[in-house]
C-alpha cells in the first residue's frame, strides 16, 4: 500500500512539473500561440499573441478568433477547421491569412496548426508577415515599372564603354540596327554602319567625354528594320562610377522626324491653323462675356466623363462651371486667366495654360487650356473660344518617372553601401594575413616551431575566411547579373548535405554535428547552389555556437510534398531586431563569432538568392542565448 502511494505521488509530481514546463514554454515563447476550442473560441493565448493582435488576454479568451478576420477569410479558415476535426491530414497545417488588429489595422499572418487528438483542441502559432508581403509587392512593382519604362519609352537608349563597345540598349534602339540587344552588346558602331557614320558617332562620343557633360546634335539616320529615314536628336552623357571614374557614355535619342515635319507644316499654314483652332468644336467651348455664359459640346463633356443628360444642358455660368469641374485650389488661377483675357488690349490675344480639374466621378485630372479672344469694333472683348485637352496620363507618367528615378537612386545607394561593407570586410582578413607574413619575414629565425605552427594556422584561417568571402561575393555578383548556371537535378538529400559540410571548423571548437535525415528523401536542386546554402548555414551555426555545443541538421517532407530542411544550433542566438535585418542589403548585420571568427553577412544574402531561385523560402527562429534554427523549404 505504501509503495502504491509513493508511486501515485511521484506521478502527480511529474504531471505537475510537466504542466509548469508547458505553461512556462507557452507564456514566455516569442512566437504568438493560441489554443482554440472546437467551436473556434480562444481558450488560451500567450503574451506574444496579445502583442501581435493588440488585444489583452481578457479581451481574447472566450471569443471567436475568426471574428478578428475579414468575412472571406473566416469562411476559408472555418472550412479548414471542419476538415481538420474530421481528418487532421485533410487540411493544411500552415497557411497565410489576413486579420485585423484591435486598432482596425489589416495585417498579414502565417499560421501553423496542430490538433490535440485527445481533446480535439487546436494549438496555433502565428507570425506577422505584413512587412515581408509589402516588401515583396513593392519590389515586384519597382522591377516591373523600371523594366517597362526602359523597354517601352519611344526614345532610343544605349550605353557604351569608353572604347565604344556597346553594353546595353533598349527595344527602340534594336530597330535602328535591325538586331537584338544580345547581338549588339559587345560590338561597336563599325559592325553595323559604314565607316564614315561610325567615325561621326565615335567623334561625338569623344566630345561628350571631353566636355564632361551632356552634348547633343541632330542627324538623319536610316532604321534598318523598316528602311525609313528619321531625324534624331542624340544626347550623349559621360557616365561615371561611384568613385568618379569614367566608365562609358549613355546615349538617349529622340525621333524628331514628326516634329520637324510638323514645324514645316505649321510655318506653311500658320494663319489657317490659327483660325481652325478658334472655330474647332472638338472638346471646345466658348464664353459669352456680356451674359457670363459658357457653351459646351458633347466632346467637351466626354473629357470630364459626363454627358449633357447628366449635366442638364450645354450652357452654364462661370460659377457653376467652376463648382462642377475646376479643382478648388485652381479657382484663383482660372479666374485670373478669364479676367486677363477680358481686360487685355491685345487684339490677337492667345493663351495656353494647364490646371487641375475634377471629373464627374470625383477623381482629379489635368487639362491644357488653349483659347483666343474676339473683340468688337471698340476693342472690347465679347467672346472667348477655347479648346481643352486632357493631359492626365502625361502628368501621371511624369510623376511616375520621377518616382522611379528616386527608387533607382535608392537602389544604387543600397548597392554602394553594400559594396562598402564588403570592402571593409575584405580589409580585415588581408590585414591579418599581411601581419602574419611580416612577422615571419622579419622574425622567422627567432621563432620556435610552436610559434611558426601557430602563425601558419592563423594564416590558413585568414586565407580560408578571405577565400569564402570572395567566393560568396563572386557567386552573388553572378546571381545579380544572371550569369550563374542553374541546372536542377534530383539528388539524395543526405549525401548532398554530408558532402557540403566542412567538419574541421566544428572539430576545432568541439562542436558535434548530428543528422536526422531519412535516406529516402530526395531534392530537386542545382547541386552547387544547394551545397553553398547548406555550407553557409552550417558555417554560421559553427561560428556562433560556443565550444562544446551541438548542431542538428534535419529534414522532413511536408504535407504539400515540399522538403523542409532545418539547421538548428545551441549558439548565442539572434535578437529580434537583427532577425528583421538579416536579409537586407542596406543594413549591416555582421558580427564576430564566439571565437572571434569574422562574418560579413553576405552568406545569408546568398542563401536567400539561391533558395528563391529554386522557388523556395528561408526563415529563422531564434532568441538570444537560446540558439537559432534556420529553415529552408524546397518545392
Amino acid at each position: 500500500m505504501e509503495i502504491k502511494k509513493r508511486s501515485k505521488s511521484k506521478k502527480e509530481n511529474l504531471l505537475c512539473e510537466s504542466e509548469k514546463l508547458f505553461e512556462s514554454i507557452f507564456e514566455y515563447s516569442s512566437v504568438a500561440i493560441a489554443i482554440i476550442e472546437t467551436d473556434a473560441k480562444v481558450s488560451m493565448v500567450n503574451d506574444a499573441f496579445c502583442k501581435m493582435s493588440g488585444y489583452t488576454k481578457q479581451e481574447l479568451i472566450g471569443t471567436n478568433w475568426l471574428q478578428k478576420m475579414p468575412l472571406e477569410e473566416r469562411e476559408r479558415l472555418l472550412g479548414y477547421n471542419r476538415r481538420r476535426l474530421v481528418d487532421p491530414d485533410d487540411a493544411p497545417d500552415k497557411y497565410e491569412f489576413i486579420f485585423y488588429k484591435k486598432d482596425g489595422e489589416l495585417r498579414y499572418g502565417l499560421m501553423s496548426v496542430s490538433v490535440i487528438e485527445s481533446c480535439k483542441k487546436t494549438i496555433t502559432s502565428f507570425t506577422d508577415i505584413t512587412d515581408r508581403k509589402n516588401a515583396e509587392e513593392a519590389l515586384q512593382e519597382r522591377e516591373t515599372l523600371l523594366n517597362t519604362l526602359v523597354q517601352t519609352i519611344p526614345d532610343l537608349i544605349w550605353l557604351k564603354d569608353i572604347d565604344g563597345v556597346y553594353l546595353s540598349c533598349n527595344t527602340m534602339f534594336e530597330r535602328y540596327f535591325g538586331a537584338k540587344e544580345s547581338e549588339i552588346v559587345g560590338k561597336t558602331d563599325y559592325d553595323f554602319v559604314n565607316r564614315e557614320l561610325a567615325d561621326f558617332f565615335r567623334e561625338h562620343d569623344r566630345i561628350a567625354i571631353a566636355n564632361g557633360k551632356p552634348t547633343s546634335n541632330e542627324q538623319w539616320v536610316t532604321f534598318v528594320d523598316d528602311g525609313q529615314r528619321h531625324l534624331i536628336e542624340p544626347i550623349k552623357t559621360p557616365m561615371y562610377n561611384s568613385k568618379g571614374k569614367l566608365i562609358g557614355v549613355l546615349g538617349v535619342a529622340r525621333d524628331m522626324t514628326k516634329r520637324k515635319l510638323t514645324e514645316d507644316a505649321i510655318k506653311d499654314s500658320q494663319s489657317k491653323l490659327s483660325l481652325a483652332l478658334k472655330i474647332a468644336h472638338l472638346g471646345s467651348w466658348e464664353y459669352d462675356v456680356a451674359n457670363d455664359l459658357f457653351t459646351f459640346n458633347d466632346s467637351f463633356y466626354s473629357i470630364f466623363r459626363t454627358n449633357v443628360g447628366q449635366v442638364g444642358g450645354y450652357t452654364m455660368s462661370t460659377a457653376e462651371y467652376a463648382n462642377r469641374f475646376v479643382h478648388p485650389e485652381e479657382l484663383a488661377i482660372v479666374g485670373k486667366e478669364i479676367i486677363k483675357s477680358i481686360e487685355t488690349d491685345e487684339p490677337d490675344y492667345v493663351r495656353q495654360f494647364e490646371h487641375r480639374i475634377i471629373y464627374a466621378d470625383g477623381e482629379v485630372g489635368y487639362i491644357t487650356v488653349r483659347f483666343a479672344i474676339v473683340k468688337d469694333d471698340k476693342g472690347k472683348t465679347i467672346k472667348i473660344f477655347g479648346l481643352d485637352q486632357d493631359i492626365t496620363e502625361r502628368i501621371q507618367a511624369e510623376i511616375e518617372l520621377k518616382q522611379s528615378e528616386a527608387q533607382l537612386r535608392e537602389l544604387n545607394a543600397t548597392k554602394d553601401k553594400f559594396f562598402s561593407i564588403i570592402a571593409h570586410d575584405l580589409r580585415g582578413p588581408f590585414s591579418g594575413f599581411l601581419g602574419f607574413t611580416e612577422i615571419m619575414a622579419n622574425d622567422l629565425a627567432s621563432l620556435t616551431m610552436d610559434e611558426i605552427q601557430e602563425l601558419s594556422v592563423n594564416m590558413r584561417n585568414s586565407a580560408t575566411n578571405l577565400y569564402r568571402l570572395l567566393e560568396n561575393l563572386l557567386q552573388w555578383s553572378k546571381m545579380q547579373q544572371g550569369t550563374i548556371s542553374y541546372n536542377p537535378e534530383l539528388w539524395p538529400l543526405l549525401q548532398v548535405i554530408e558532402e557540403s559540410i566542412l567538419m574541421e571548423p566544428a572539430r576545432n571548437k568541439g562542436i558535434s554535428i548530428a543528422y536526422d535525415i531519412p535516406d529516402s528523401i530526395e531534392v530537386c536542386a542545382d547541386v552547387n547552389m544547394f551545397q553553398t546554402v547548406i555550407r553557409n548555414l552550417v558555417s554560421n551555426a559553427v561560428k556562433f555556437t560556443p565550444k562544446g555545443g551541438t548542431i542538428n541538421v534535419s529534414a522532413k517532407i511536408l504535407n504539400d510534398k515540399s522538403v523542409e530542411i532545418s539547421v538548428k544550433d545551441t549558439g548565442i542566438g539572434i535578437s529580434p531586431e537583427m532577425i528583421g535585418n538579416l536579409f537586407r542589403l542596406d543594413v549591416q548585420t555582421n558580427r564576430l563569432g564566439t571565437e572571434g571568427e569574422p562574418s560579413s553577412g553576405l552568406g545569408l544574402l546568398l542563401c536567400k538568392e539561391f533558395i528563391e531561385k529554386h522557388g523556395g523560402k528561408i526563415s529563422v527562429e531564434s532568441a538570444v542565448g537560446k540558439g537559432s534554427e534556420f529553415k529552408i523549404i524546397f518545392k
